[in-house]
């Protein structure tokens, strides 16, 4: 096909998913998007959980609430919600291998998902490019390259999901070093900046693929930032209505530290991170696709982790307003967006 024509094809599908309502949510992942109740930090939610219990969305019924023999999908699926297909532990070559993006491209067709969240990638990084960037082995022509193959096949799994006509929020990478597992095996701060430096790279070649296909972009990256700070000069409590979350600890096996920013695995966000999470793809849904979903409160965020709320709004004051950290590509093709930093918005024509 010729390359105007693919990029007008895909403007157009970007014209149809725009404005349309959220009818059901499909996702593409790995641990970070898996159900946390099918993990052993199940005292924790994530944002797909918080989403369907606080928001009323749906990524369709779970494998119980379907009727499904033994309560499971069957692999590679497990118990979750039909269409989440993140698994924990998945790379981008493992979810294109498992067909997840086949997966929420049928329910696309068949069974009415509007908008398809793509997050995956850090176990690519992880299991990759971490360790070999971390010690020094790398050039930067190796880094370029990992890169740019990991980007492409991130690209396959957007364009099977493309044709369908649903909305597509693709998100950028949370930096695993700042999880105190991560740190605990890299203790090196200046080696940990330097992978991280290369995470941003892939970053911008993700915001790109994002580009020339007109979808919505959420930059997970720079979130960890500004939350996190950078691996030379950390921070270590955050304030989210008023009360502080320490970024340095890890809750307890039966959940009895909430305000820890990590569940006992020391790796995965624990709740209060997760619902800020939600409300990030919630802040993306609504600029891209005028999907009027309520953010999560600072009182809410908290409530979800039974943690009292601490009096007033401090979430913004430390990192800024959510909507800084999405740029809606395909916002030209839409109208009625929620109020929010429009400064971010722009649009590329392929």
């Amino acid at each position: 096909m010729h390359r105007f024509a693919c990029g007008v094809l895909l403007a157009l599908s970007a014209a149809l998913a725009a404005g349309q309502p959220l009818d059901r949510l499909g996702a593409v992942g790995d641990s970070l998007t898996d159900e946390y109740f099918e993990a052993d930090y199940d005292y924790a939610r994530n944002w797909t959980i918080l989403l369907v219990d606080e928001r009323g969305l749906t990524f369709g019924p779970t494998a119980a609430e379907a009727g499904q023999p033994g309560g499971t999908w069957g692999e590679p699926r497990r118990t979750g919600y039909e269409d989440n297909w993140a698994r924990s532990g998945a790379t981008i070559d493992d979810a294109l291998a498992t067909g997840q993006h086949l997966g929420v491209a049928d329910g696309a067709v068949n069974r009415g998902v509007s908008h398809v969240v793509v997050n995956i990638g850090v176990n690519d990084f992880i299991g990759d490019a971490y360790a070999e960037i971390y010690d020094g082995n790398w050039t930067q022509a190796q880094i370029d390259a990992w890169i740019t193959q990991r980007t492409d096949h991130l690209g396959s799994i957007v364009d099977t999901i493309l044709p369908t006509g649903a909305g597509v929020v693709l998100l950028s990478l949370l930096d695993p070093g700042v999880a105190p597992l991560t740190q605990s095996l890299f203790p090196d701060p200046v080696a940990r900046e330097a992978a991280a430096l290369a995470l941003a790279q892939w970053r911008d070649a993700i915001r790109d693929l994002a580009a020339v296909r007109n979808l919505v972009f959420l930059d997970q990256f720079a979130f960890g930032r500004a939350v996190f700070g950078t691996h030379l000069a950390p921070r270590t409590i955050l304030l989210v209505g008023n009360v502080e979350i320490d970024l340095t600890a890890a809750d307890t096996p039966t959940g009895a530290d909430p305000t820890a920013a990590f569940v006992h695995d020391f790796f995965h966000p624990n709740t209060v991170l997760q619902a800020i999470a939600a409300t990030l793809v919630s802040t993306a849904l609504n600029l891209g696709f005028a999907t009027g979903i309520a953010p999560l409160s600072e009182e809410e965020m908290l409530g979800a982790a039974g943690i009292p709320y601490g009096g007033s709004d401090t979430l913004e004051g430390e990192i800024g307003p959510l909507s800084g950290f999405v740029t809606a590509f395909d916002n030209i093709f839409s109208d009625g967006f929620e109020t929010g930093d429009t400064s971010a918005w722009s649009v590329t024509v392929p």
